[in-house]
């Protein structure tokens, strides 16, 4: 019992962190920008003042905010960078294309179970030929094709039939619902041609160049449970750096 209510904590002062940062987006506010006080969020998005304080600790904690005391909180640089999808900000491909203003729509391109190769293995912590879950999808906005995801996940974190289960949504989502959090990741962005199968078999010649976003997720218990390859359209992506001395 104690744990559910937890992690509906968890989950609510997840949701009030996301509500304040779309707070910050659509407002268009620049570094100094004071935020609005922790009793008008509460009652704009129907939360505790709790539930508000601590979110706005863990955007204070990740440098996207500042507190001045007896003033309140103001955005800083970083936050400001926040709208611009920058690196160093956890967020799925719905995510990054929703918050650019897209209509995004998602098409399962392919789902089953696959033995794990040795790259794959090593990024999961499993060993080689264990069997994995694979889901290839391609997000739209606006009806272009933007993105096309190859995610592996471990079976054991999602048991049950996988042909049955939504793919539609986000996996975030998914695997929350197991009790599963994704809270961080370690990733690397390059440069790459869209590999020839690839490219063939889900009609992609001609969009390229590519950008790929490779990609090991971590859980809330420090498992590493979620890998993806995301290939994205480097004529309609972009992500910011904050660079500091």
């Amino acid at each position: 019992m104690c744990g559910n209510s937890g992690s509906e904590r968890g989950s609510a002062v997840a949701r009030a962190r996301d509500q304040i940062d779309q707070l910050i987006a659509s407002d268009r506010l620049k570094p100094g920008d004071r935020l609005p006080p922790e009793t008008e969020l509460s009652v704009r998005y129907q939360v505790g003042r709790s539930t508000i304080r601590e979110a706005l600790k863990r955007m204070e904690e990740a440098g996207t905010i500042h507190a001045v005391r007896g003033r309140g909180h103001f955005l800083s640089a970083v936050g400001a960078l926040n709208v611009k999808h920058p690196i160093t900000r956890y967020q799925s491909s719905l995510q990054m294309l929703d918050e650019r203003g897209l209509k995004v729509a998602i098409s399962v391109l392919d789902v089953g179970l696959v033995p794990a190769n040795i790259k794959v293995a090593e990024e999961l912590g499993v060993e080689a030929g264990d069997e994995i879950i694979r889901v290839i999808r391609m997000f739209f906005g606006n009806g272009e094709p933007l993105v096309l995801s190859r995610a592996a996940l471990r079976r054991d974190v999602l048991p049950g039939s996988v042909k049955h289960r939504d793919w539609g949504g986000e996996l975030h989502d998914i695997l929350a619902a197991h009790g599963h959090h994704l809270v961080s990741s370690t990733a690397q962005i390059r440069a790459v041609e869209m590999p020839v199968e690839l490219e063939i078999r889900f009609a992609l010649g001609g969009l390229g160049p590519w950008l790929l976003l490779e990609e090991t997720s971590l859980s809330s218990a420090g498992e590493r449970i979620l890998y993806t390859h995301s290939y994205h359209r480097g004529s309609r992506a972009n992500f910011t750096l904050l660079r500091q001395s």
